[in-house]
């Protein structure tokens, strides 16, 4: 739940400090958010800002629910941060953890979040969030488009003020 490393703008700067990183074995998850948003909006930055949870599990520390998490990505959200959410692994991206995850993602701004199975999906997927966060969005979906999947959970297309895109949002099916 603390911030390791400084901001830092040059790819290879966020290469070294992602490869020193280590995991520690528990998912301090809305801590860690809270800190992001205390540290981006210290930083007094002039461009868009953006979180990227990426997370092989759910939070699992004492005051790191499921909803506290939701509520410190609505926090990010209302700031103007957006947060995105991908799970790394089949423990994150299985059954009901895909579904939690895509709340945390709602509540960031993000609409859905995104999976990775393995190196090479997790390469692919932080491709298509970087093309999206660049001033040059992409539409996700045609705005007013609805689906239901399988799970219950309807998916509306909405114009994301904060980017100028459009993005799936979750709601219940009815």
């Amino acid at each position: 739940g603390n911030v390791v490393s400084p901001i830092s703008y040059d790819p290879a700067d966020v290469q070294k400090i992602y490869e020193a990183s280590t995991t520690k074995g528990s998912t301090p998850t809305a801590t860690s958010l809270d800190a992001a948003r205390v540290h981006l909006l210290g930083a007094k930055l002039t461009t868009r800002k953006y979180v990227l949870l990426i997370t092989d599990g759910m939070p699992s520390c004492a005051a790191n629910t499921i909803e506290t998490t939701i509520t410190a990505a609505t926090k990010l959200k209302d700031a103007g941060i957006l947060v995105g959410v991908v799970g790394f692994g089949t423990e994150a991206t299985s059954q009901n953890n895909k579904a939690n995850l895509d709340k945390i993602a709602n509540a960031g701004g993000t609409g859905t979040a995104f999976s990775a199975k393995d190196r090479a999906e997790l390469a692919a997927v932080l491709a298509q969030i970087a093309g999206s966060a660049s001033n040059c969005c992409r539409d996700a979906c045609t705005a007013g488009a609805t689906q239901c999947n399988g799970s219950g959970t309807k998916q509306t297309c909405q114009m994301n003020a904060a980017v100028g895109c459009t993005n799936w949002v979750n709601s219940t099916c009815s």
